[in-house]
């Protein structure tokens, strides 16, 4: 099924009542915080990862709504946020209602992010003056680098794998091969290429496909938007690599979810998990 043909079918059944109409909008705006655990030997200590995904802010997604994602992740006393593409959707103008809420994102290792493919939808002096607002409330963009967030802890990440030009080389060029490495990309498109290259990360997480956004009885997931399909639509895989593909916050396109609740992710990384 094609994207429009999807969007068109989503149109008929929010207004004809067949997604329950007002459930399905109401569901756009109840979200989740979900915990996990993952272990990643080389770590020397535990940390907690709070992992935002497609905020969408814009045309469906207000402040009022991120201010309350804002404050579930603080509740969680994370160690680090990490925040994986499309931020604002394509009809945002003014950022800076968005910028003021997450500034009041904070944790010891720091907030980072990386590009997805809406935020490309505005042009690049758009997103250049959007990632000088995030540095200046300490949320930092990578484009196809890492850092050492810890003394056993790498983080990279790339620039969006449709709009952008990702480099996978330049993302992990600088790891530590002693360090535990922990990947963003947007899109999950991007596992079976990374792989095969010779820096594996030891967890990918992304997000984009919005968990389907809309899951229908028997079917599931009438579109997702992947050349995969169904592959890496949400939650954890191993295969073709250690990933997690976040249900994300915000819509796209229309403000609809049903059986795909957003969600805020949080995520205990341990040495090794004990039951």
């Amino acid at each position: 099924m094609s994207r429009r043909t999807f969007l068109k079918l989503l149109g008929l059944m929010s207004f004809g009542g067949t997604l329950g109409g007002g459930a399905a909008l109401a569901q756009v705006y109840r979200f989740s915080v979900n915990h996990h655990r993952f272990a990643m030997p080389k770590l020397k200590k535990p940390l907690r990862i709070v992992h935002l995904s497609d905020l969408h802010f814009g045309r469906f997604i207000n402040v009022d709504l991120v201010k309350r994602w804002v404050d579930a992740s603080m509740q969680e006393s994370p160690d680090m946020i990490l925040i994986t593409g499309d931020f604002v959707d394509a009809t945002t103008g003014d950022f800076g209602p968005l910028i003021q809420e997450l500034s009041r994102l904070k944790a010891p290792l720091g907030v980072w992010g990386v590009w997805g493919n809406h935020d490309y939808d505005h042009g690049i002096n758009y997103r250049d003056d959007f990632a000088n607002a995030l540095n200046s409330v300490g949320i930092k963009i990578l484009v196809n680098q890492g850092v050492s967030v810890r003394d056993d802890l790498f983080l990279c990440g790339c620039d969006d794998l449709w709009f952008g030009k990702h480099d996978l080389h330049r993302s992990f060029k600088d790891r530590p091969v002693d360090q535990a490495c922990l990947f963003m990309c947007h899109i999950p498109d991007i596992l079976p290429g990374l792989a095969h290259y010779k820096y594996q990360a030891d967890l990918t997480l992304s997000g984009h496909t919005h968990g389907g956004q809309v899951k229908l009885p028997l079917i599931g997931a009438p579109y997702i938007p992947s050349r995969y399909g169904q592959r890496f639509v949400e939650g954890w895989f191993s295969n073709p690599m250690p990933a997690f593909v976040s249900r994300g916050l915000g819509v796209s396109s229309l403000p609809i979810r049903w059986n795909s609740q957003p969600e805020v992710v949080v995520i205990d990384l341990e040495s090794s998990l004990r039951t």
